[in-house]
């Protein structure tokens, strides 16, 4: 060691040693190129290693959103936390690693290899206490059998590390595995698959892999300069093992020496020397079909080139569903079934991931409840509860679609009179109440109708712009040189490709503004009676009339599209072309002015109730005044059960009302629903400092 040997700072080495693998010690000179990118097949190499590692960064980053939780299903089969041990080594796997340094390594290193390796250790008491990762150069799997001699395939490990070797039983270690279609023994990552379609294979497949092997646990070089001899055999030997028995493991991070004038590099992937073009679009396209993931999630030119930015929100809740959600059940079985005691698998113990804190889930799931509140007439009781996210009830009716006649209809001209089962009693006080709130709600629904026009004109010409955009993509079908089923697949494609771009759009420019105009009218006339400022709640009551008016749109959109993709695939399956395909869905009913009628009534009713709330809500915040509402039900026979049961309740102004069967809502909003709100300003600030 000389004098002027540089310093190595402490996180050089660990770096280079790459915490818990083996050292590769690589001594090179100056002047000897580590690789010649100028080849046709190095450019491959280093263009997939690129890419690749930005799609295994983003499959972990989502892994690790979401925690795991041991659980127990509870009464009503979702799964609840229960206390275990296993709760203090998700939080600390090592001493060296949290859950998102250990999770994250393992499943690159599962994508990059096909599989990865957990070895266990345990305290005294037998519990699991330590869990540690190694790659795939660092074991090997053999046959073996459990303690009453049945044969297990994958039995047997021995872990080979820091030159030592230890041998693990199958129970003690979790096997992390991508399993071969072909071959029992062997693995087949998304990685290998991405690789054969570039027709990367041998030696350059290995360097693909080890670049990105070092990318997720990083390695170096040691650097002699330019000129210096070679390192003689004994001397090279004597210099590898001395950092890798000083230099890794519990000592990795120690600062040390560099003998000679040696200069340590820590290897990297660059993109300097690649050259961009179709090359670089087939490489993307190829790893991203592999990983089921959209490129223009990761940002890819291929993906960005060919997707409407409109598309992005669709792009990322499809990468949860194709890529991350089989990852998290890929790892729910792997460490249910090895992590778990057999006594707790016989209870009912599961290991689950926490995804309640996912934005993209959760929007979700909002919109399909607001979807299920819209479908109403169109689906069960416990079909609305499921999309609601709720569980289904074991109510024999509530499996029953009730349909948008459900109940006795009354004739337009027939007079509206008081139902005479509306009496709650003898007493003559009970009557006289019925009939103050028969007035009230008689009132609202012919308010409410009388608007109904307004966004029912809109309704039509929408749906039959509709109509011509899916005619005009049939008709275009024609012209593809495929056969039916293809051209079908096609529309169906360009359908979910282009649907929301163009006629979402055109939906929004036609029904804002209708929407706009009966919030606006319904709040004033609330403004009116219960004299308030309407000038004062004008700027809350527009805000929600535009975003209302978006989540229409969008569930009318999802409603069209889902009939359309129905009618297309019931199509496909009789065997019709595209002229028997265009006849079913002009039949469908997803056109027809009835359509148009129901969501003039559903939204009328639905937009003054929000529009009225919201004004209140704006008053109340503004004025300090407390208020409360109360559920006024449609005053005749053709009442639904479970909103009739809410009739009379009362509960603070933004509280929720209970449905049986649409969970918690904050106002009238069914399809067809004609319930509706009165309010009741019970102090006001100004009454308080009094």
């Amino acid at each position: 060691m000389t004098p002027e040997a540089p310093e190595v700072k402490s996180e050089a080495l660990p770096q280079w040693t790459g915490g818990s693998s083996t050292v590769d010690f690589w001594p090179h000179t100056a002047d000897e190129p580590l690789t010649d990118l100028s080849s046709e097949g190095m450019r491959r190499v280093m263009m997939a290693s690129y890419v690749l590692w930005s799609i295994l960064r983003y499959r972990a980053t989502k892994l690790v959103e979401a925690p795991p939780y041991v659980a127990r299903e509870d009464g009503e089969g979702e799964p609840e936390h229960v206390d275990h041990e296993l709760d203090e080594l998700f939080r600390e796997p090592n001493p060296d690693e949290d859950w998102v340094e250990i999770a994250t390594v393992t499943q690159m290193l599962v994508d990059i290899d096909g599989q990865a390796l957990w070895t266990k250790h345990r305290d005294n008491a037998g519990r699991v206490r330590i869990v540690r990762a190694y790659n795939a150069d660092e074991f090997t799997v053999h046959p073996g059998e459990t303690d009453d001699g049945i044969p297990r395939l994958y039995g047997h490990f021995r872990v080979q590390h820091s030159g030592h070797s230890r041998d693990y039983g199958w129970q003690d270690v979790v096997y992390f595995r991508s399993p071969h279609p072909y071959q029992r023994y062997e693995t087949l990552s998304p990685t290998d698959a991405v690789l054969g379609m570039l027709g990367i294979a041998g030696d350059l497949n290995t360097r693909v892999k080890a670049l990105i092997r070092n990318a997720a646990v990083p390695s170096g070089f040691f650097v002699r300069p330019e000129g210096a001899e070679r390192l003689g055999d004994d001397e090279f030997a004597r210099v590898k093992q001395e950092v890798n028995s000083q230099y890794s493991r519990t000592n990795s991070g120690r600062a040390g020496l560099l003998e000679g004038g040696l200069r340590y590099e820590r290897t990297s992937m660059s993109l300097d020397d690649i050259k961009f073009g179709d090359l670089w679009r087939e490489v993307e396209a190829a790893c991203c079909a592999a990983f089921s993931l959209r490129p223009e999630v990761i940002g890819f030119l291929v993906g960005l080139e060919n997707a409407p930015w409109s598309h992005m929100e669709t792009a990322r809740r499809l990468a949860y569903e194709d890529s991350a959600m089989p990852v998290w059940n890929f790892w729910h079985r792997t460490l249910g079934r090895q992590l778990l005691e057999p006594r707790d698998r016989d209870a009912g113990v599961t290991i689950e991931f926490d995804t309640s804190d996912i934005g993209v889930l959760k929007e979700d799931q909002d919109r399909a409840s607001r979807i299920a509140r819209r479908m109403g007439d169109d689906l069960s009781v416990n079909e609305r509860r499921r999309m609601a996210g709720h569980e289904p009830t074991d109510k024999p009716e509530h499996d029953v679609v009730r349909g948008a006649d459900y109940g006795t209809s009354r004739s337009p001209t027939e007079p509206e009179t008081p139902p005479q089962t509306m009496s709650r009693g003898d007493k003559p006080e009970a009557k006289a109440r019925d009939e103050t709130r028969y007035k009230a709600w008689l009132e609202f629904d012919e308010f409410a109708r009388a608007l109904e026009p307004i966004v029912e004109q809109a309704a039509k010409n929408e749906l039959q712009a509709d109509l011509d955009f899916v005619l005009g993509l049939l008709d275009e079908a024609k012209s593809f040189k495929e056969s039916e089923e293809q051209r079908v697949r096609r529309i169906m494609a360009m359908l979910n490709r282009e649907y929301d771009q163009r006629r979402g759009t055109a939906w929004m420019a036609s029904l804002a503004p209708a929407i706009g105009q009966v919030a606006e009218r319904g709040a004033r006339r609330l403004a009116d009676r219960m004299g308030i400022s309407f000038d004062l709640v004008t700027p809350g009551v527009a805000r929600w009339a535009e975003e209302h008016a978006a989540e229409m749109v969008t569930a009318v959109s999802d409603t069209t599209k889902e009939a359309i993709r129905r009618s297309l695939a019931d199509g496909l399956l009789e065997g019709e072309g595209i002229p028997e395909i265009a006849e079913r869905i002009q039949q469908s009913g997803a056109f027809a002015e009835s359509r148009a009628t129901l969501i003039a009534r559903t939204e009328a009713t639905t937009t003054v109730n929000g529009a009225q709330k919201e004004a209140l809500s704006v008053y109340a915040s503004e004025t300090g005044s407390v208020v409360r509402k109360t559920w006024l039900a449609t005053q005749d026979d053709r009442t639904r059960d479970d909103h009739l049961l809410m009739d009379g309740t009362t509960v603070g102004l933004d509280d929720d009302f209970d449905s049986p069967d649409l969970g918690a809502i904050q106002y009238p909003q069914a399809p067809n629903c004609r319930c509706t709100l009165t309010y009741a300003i019970e102090r006001t600030w100004d009454e308080d400092r009094t």
